[in-house]
């Protein structure tokens, strides 16, 4: 699924649609550790811009969590992110494949219309 499809929906829930592609590519990746170069290049939004303005967010919700690699060996190494394992997590991977399955029956959410897409 196209993560950018999500994006008038789901931006009114995140907040932006640059976080709410980050969201979509870590729900369709769950399980996977991508470092922030992946996961922004997956989701189309600028390295700057995630750890400017999306990061810190998506970790404090608890919808993303943070893994600082190389700590075993004691060499510096990229943070990685995935999918976090909380109940906001699962809310969100919820919603994610409820909106996958009524996309295609529904112009209303692909105009971004929520109001009639829940009527």
């Amino acid at each position: 699924m196209v993560t950018k499809e999500f994006t008038p929906v789901l931006s009114r829930i995140f907040g932006s649609r640059a976080r709410t592609k980050l969201v979509a590519v870590l729900v369709e990746r769950r399980g996977a550790w991508l470092t922030a170069a992946e996961l922004c290049d997956l989701a189309d939004v600028s390295q700057s811009g995630f750890h400017r303005d999306h990061k810190s967010v998506l970790l404090d919700f608890g919808v993303v969590e943070q893994r600082e690699t190389g700590a075993e060996t004691g060499t510096q190494a990229s943070p990685k992110y995935r999918l976090a394992d909380t109940e906001q997590a699962e809310y969100v991977t919820k919603l994610h494949y409820a909106l996958q399955s009524q996309l295609e029956d529904s112009g209303a959410l692909l105009e971004g219309n929520v109001r009639e897409f829940v009527e």
